[in-house]
């Protein structure tokens, strides 16, 4: 897994490569710059006479910024560096390349670099158009501030400006650890991570300013870099975890998937839920279902085992229901499930009297919010789903509370209650009880309507089923949820995706996981 690194890890990572490993920080400059200069120029080859600004601060991050000007002048294009900050502000190492930087130029008369210092915001407007723009103002260690005038006229003259724009390592205005915006924030195409990609990338605002996120190696040891507790899940990674399956196999040793769920009006949560544990290969799926869904939920789903019952703590006495717990594999509790009070004790006592591995989600998690003592009588494995509001009551922590750090938020309760949880946002979370989390990179805005968490439901037991571990079901189950999602809006698009027609995604989406 790729990992996913905070500001402050990042910076002692490179203080080790510098001082104990023994890399001059000069060297890391220079491949973070040419590295990028070179996968712009090859983006740019259609340009006959390119033309590139260059914002530079007054940091590392500008540094970087100089030696992009360098190594785009000599391969031809016009540059104009802009340089927002006194000489008498520069780091030792920006001020270095700086100099590099106009002394190449007063050599060599046919590299056309141009540097203009600006200290007044007004001047910000009156710059030529680019064909590009390269944002190397602030990089992680601005995490929290707010932006100075000077910058924030540069942030936005860049955000109003149609020429493409580029950020290096991280766009400026943008918190590094949990992707807060500040006052104003580049909206970038392109963000080159230097060495590893960054923790607020993926969350909050850092999804909406980062745009495509490619990560630059900059000579910095793999050893160094895989130090991080939170990781970036990858189709290598899910592919190397997923079920195998052997050509003897049956229906019994495909896994069994009980889905408990449905009520009065809320009959198609648990029918998605049992479609997608099937598209994703359990070999059997039963539903139990409520005497008012029953008949709407038999008619919807032809492949799974249906049984009515009446929720309530005595219906788990029932031959519906217990004959079903003794053959089953996983559990999936809570889709369209209802919230009466009976509904929720049938639920509290379901979950401490079980041992088998539990997918929670929806209404399984409203009958356990805050109930904080049922987890130390908890014995099953649990693998709870929640979106941000159900986090939110399981928690007790507001909405403004999670954005400050999501990830240290859902990795906190994860330890703390000694389950799996999922996260769901536009990178989902999965947290671990040992303290690991993995951000999930797949996914559109397609998934942003109703039942789309059923199905994922569905996925991650179905996986479960067949044997998967419940940290390695979580993963790929959240993973193949966003690529069958990926693969379907080619289809549709994002406006027109549905729950049930992501569901026929699914196997697509395993075959091009295993590559067959």
């Amino acid at each position: 897994m790729l990992p996913v690194l905070t500001s402050s890890l990042m910076r002692e990572i490179d203080r080790h490569a510098i001082e104990e490993v023994g890399i001059p920080s000069l060297v890391l400059m220079e491949n973070a710059g040419r590295g990028i200069a070179s996968r712009i120029t090859s983006r740019h080859q259609d340009i006959k006479h390119p033309v590139a600004a260059v914002f530079c601060g007054k940091g590392n991050n500008g540094g970087d910024g100089m030696v992009i000007a360098r190594n785009l002048a000599s391969s031809g294009w016009k540059v104009t560096v802009v340089l927002l900050f006194p000489l008498t502000d520069l780091s030792p190492d920006c001020l270095h390349q700086y100099t590099v930087l106009t002394r190449l130029t007063e050599l060599d008369s046919d590299l056309e670099v141009s540097v203009i210092q600006i200290g007044d915001s007004s001047k910000i407007w009156e710059l030529p158009p680019a064909d590009v723009t390269i944002d190397a103002i602030l990089g992680t260690g601005s995490a929290g501030r707010e932006l100075s005038p000077l910058i924030f006229s540069a942030v936005e003259w860049m955000n109003a400006n149609p020429f493409t724009t580029y950020s290096v390592d991280l766009p400026t205005g943008l918190n590094p650890d949990n992707g807060m915006a500040a006052n104003a924030v580049v909206r970038a195409e392109r963000t080159f991570a230097l060495g590893a990609v960054k923790q607020g990338f993926y969350v909050n605002d850092g999804p909406v300013c980062t745009g495509t996120i490619e990560v630059v190696d900059i000579g910095i040891p793999a050893r160094l870099l895989n130090q991080s507790r939170v990781s970036l899940n990858s189709k290598e990674d899910v592919s190397g975890f997923f079920p195998v399956r052997n050509r003897t196999i049956h229906k019994y040793e495909a896994g069994h998937v009980l889905v408990i769920g449905g009520s009065q009006g809320m009959h198609g949560a648990p029918v998605l839920a049992a479609k997608s544990a099937y598209s994703t290969g359990a070999g059997m799926v039963t539903l139990v279902t409520s005497r008012t869904a029953y008949p709407a939920v038999a008619s919807g789903l032809t492949d799974a085992l249906v049984f009515p019952v009446d929720w309530s703590p005595g219906c788990m006495e029932t031959a519906a229901l217990a004959d079903r717990l003794e053959k089953t594999d996983c559990l999936v509790i809570g889709p369209g499930l209802g919230r009466a009070d009976e509904t929720v004790q049938f639920v509290q006592n379901l979950l401490i009297e079980t041992e088998l591995p539990v997918v929670l989600d929806a209404d399984g998690l409203f009958a356990i919010a805050g109930q904080e003592e049922i987890w130390k009588k908890i014995k099953a494995p649990v693998i709870l789903t929640p979106h941000l509001g159900e986090f939110c009551r399981l928690t007790g922590l507001t909405p403004d509370e999670v954005a400050e750090n999501p990830v240290d938020a859902v990795r906190n309760f994860s330890m703390k209650i000694e389950q799996v949880v999922v996260l769901k946002g536009p990178h989902t979370l999965i947290a671990s009880p040992g303290g690991l989390v993995i951000v999930n990179p797949t996914g559109n805005t397609g998934l942003a309507t109703a039942g789309t968490g059923d199905v994922l439901t569905g996925i991650i037991a179905g996986l479960i089923a067949q044997g998967s571990y419940l940290e390695d079901a979580a993963a790929d189950g959240v993973f193949l949820h966003g690529l069958a999602a990926d693969l379907a809006v080619k289809e549709t698009t994002e406006y027109g995706l549905t729950a049930s027609g992501l569901i026929p995604s699914i196997p697509a989406a395993i075959r091009e996981i295993l590559n067959v």
